[in-house]
């Protein structure tokens, strides 16, 4: 089932392969889960968005939904997590 791949769908597959990079390295040295996770968080934040518009580009707006309201909460979550810090 190979999709046409647009310019939202790439970029959402580059900071995929950034969110794992950084989870990785929180697995590998834990000293260092502050930084990751906060990187790991937006990554994942700005993959979920572009995820939902290519999504809407693609006329699956029921998913496109859904994946844009995940991002808004977790971008949220590392705002609020950068002014606490």
């Amino acid at each position: 089932m190979l999709r046409k791949l647009n310019a939202f769908r790439i970029i959402s597959i580059l900071f995929a392969i950034i969110t794992i990079f950084f989870a990785c390295s929180i697995l590998i040295n834990p000293d260092s889960t502050l930084i990751s996770a906060n990187y790991t968080q937006l990554f994942m934040g700005c993959t979920l968005l572009f995820s939902s518009l290519s999504d809407f580009k693609e006329n699956r707006k029921r998913m496109a939904i859904l994946n844009l309201l995940i991002s808004i909460f977790v971008l949220s979550v590392f705002a609020w997590v950068l002014m606490v810090h």
